[in-house]
């Protein structure tokens, strides 16, 4: 009697499921991303917080409109790949066409001439065309002053 319980006992256990550790995945640049993280948290406290807060009082709307049309519009080759190598052509010509009437008739960008016209812009980037193609991201990565990433 003895006996089958203790084969009972080990039959039971043989189907319990070993304890499973969890595959703890280290960060291959964690002390790179803390040294970075550190640094755009103190120059974002000391320097750019300033900086913003008196480039939001000291310029005017509009301008600050433009200036950001601008860079946009040098956006424009991140874009145009990104749509190529998902192979979005309209889009691709959709970007150029916006990229040619902001740059001459919105004076450098500073006028979103394509958007009056009904030429939206897409934000699009490789993160968008790797993922496209199930392409998995990469390491955790903090760029300087750019802020958390992936490889």
């Amino acid at each position: 009697m003895k006996l089958r319980v203790f084969f009972f006992v080990l039959c039971i256990c043989s189907c319990l499921p070993a304890f499973a550790q969890e595959e703890q995945i280290k960060d291959p640049l964690e002390p790179f991303n803390r040294g970075v993280y550190w640094f755009n948290e103190t120059a974002d406290e000391y320097v750019i917080d300033h900086v913003a807060a008196s480039y939001d009082y000291i310029v005017p709307d509009e301008l600050q409109s433009g200036i950001g049309n601008v860079f946009s519009n040098l956006r424009y080759p991140k874009r145009l790949v990104s749509n190529v190598v998902m192979g979005d052509f309209e889009q691709a010509g959709v970007e150029t066409l916006r990229f040619l009437l902001n740059s001459t008739l919105g004076i450098v960008g500073f006028f979103d001439v394509a958007k009056k016209l009904g030429l939206e812009e897409k934000e699009r980037d490789m993160g968008v065309a790797f993922a496209y193609y199930d392409i998995p991201a990469g390491p955790y990565l903090v760029l300087p002053l750019l802020g958390p990433s992936n490889v």
